[in-house]
């Protein structure tokens, strides 16, 4: 369900004309990006990081930021 809802958000975001980046971490359980200490969650981790910079820069000319990260696994 969580991947689900991440994937919708990201699609409506898109849809509404906001720049999304979606990642879907197929094999990782939900909260996995706090987990620091597993190699996947780091460069998870990072790679959100590097994508935000990304996007915090674009705001100034864009004025928009969105992100969506799903994960699969525990539903809500």
């Amino acid at each position: 369900m969580l991947r689900d809802d991440g994937q919708a958000y990201a699609d409506a975001l898109a849809a509404a004309g906001v720049p999304v980046t979606y990642r879907c971490y197929d094999d990782m359980m939900h909260g996995f990006h706090a987990m620091l200490v597993l190699d996947d969650a780091a460069a998870a981790a990072d790679a959100i990081a590097v994508q935000m910079g990304r996007m915090l820069v674009d705001e100034a000319t864009t004025g928009a930021v969105a992100v969506a990260v799903s994960v699969d696994g525990a539903s809500s």
